[in-house]
């Protein structure tokens, strides 16, 4: 049993232009704005990580993010960094040098790449070029040496693992304009950030996400190798296995 963390909203969404950007979006002239007072946000914040919660911060746009790096900072600056690390969820735009900043840091971006087959057009017209270079980042966490998990952020986009994952690879929208090329993922990136790194993000690394030894045993068969075929998102489920037991499917 495990209880997760605070969440805290200090911005909105890049498609209701409400995320917080420290320049204006490209479709309109505002820049989105904070859920409340930043400082009174902070403060609530180190209020709870004094009580010993890990905290989730939604961040969306770039201002969000700093927002909540400089939140994320002094809480484990005060506090110490928790078992179940701090998040900065979402992660819609992510600066080159707040990523640098995040270097070395315990403090996970959570980003949801099936967002960008699901909503990318409409985000791109928003953001411009420059910014959707930036826009929830895959493949720059893993060259700053940070913890990259899988999310879906589902009901917002549907949750099947699979297809997150082949839109990390892919990184394309509907409409096929690509969106944040260098950010794009090996299906062994995509595999590992699914599991191994969604284990580290909530506190479980070493404990649960890989098949070995010592490591709890949940784990699926599939019908094909993920890592020798073109669309992750078209293998089929053949196995269940919970705690070592066959729940669904067959050998």
């Amino acid at each position: 049993m495990q209880v997760g963390p605070v969440k805290i909203f200090s911005d909105g969404s890049l498609l209701g232009t409400t995320a917080a950007l420290t320049e204006n979006y490209a479709c309109c002239s505002h820049h989105g704005y904070f859920q409340g007072d930043p400082e009174q946000m902070r403060t609530r914040a180190l209020q709870a990580a004094n009580s010993g919660w890990s905290l989730a911060i939604h961040a969306i746009g770039d201002a969000a993010v700093d927002f909540a790096i400089e939140t994320l900072e002094e809480a484990v600056d005060k506090h110490g960094a928790p078992a179940m690390p701090h998040r900065i969820e979402h992660g819609g735009v992510v600066r080159p040098d707040q990523i640098e900043r995040l270097r070395g840091q315990p403090i996970v971006v959570v980003p949801q790449p099936l967002f960008i087959p699901a909503f990318g057009d409409a985000m791109a017209d928003s953001l411009g070029p420059e910014r959707t270079a930036w826009s929830y980042p895959g493949k720059r966490l893993l060259d700053a040496s940070l913890i990259l998990p899988g999310s879906s952020d589902q009901p917002v986009a549907p949750g099947v693992p699979l297809e997150v994952m082949q839109a990390f690879v892919e990184r394309r929208t509907a409409s096929g304009r690509d969106y944040g090329p260098e950010d794009r993922l090996t299906p062994a990136e995509a595999l590992y950030a699914y599991t191994a790194g969604s284990a580290a993000a909530t506190g479980w690394a070493g404990r649960k996400g890989q098949v070995m030894p010592g490591q709890l045993a949940d784990f699926v068969l599939l019908s094909q190798d993920p890592l020798h075929t073109d669309d992750l998102s078209t293998i089929d489920v053949a196995a269940t296995i919970v705690g070592g037991e066959l729940r669904y499917g067959s050998f």
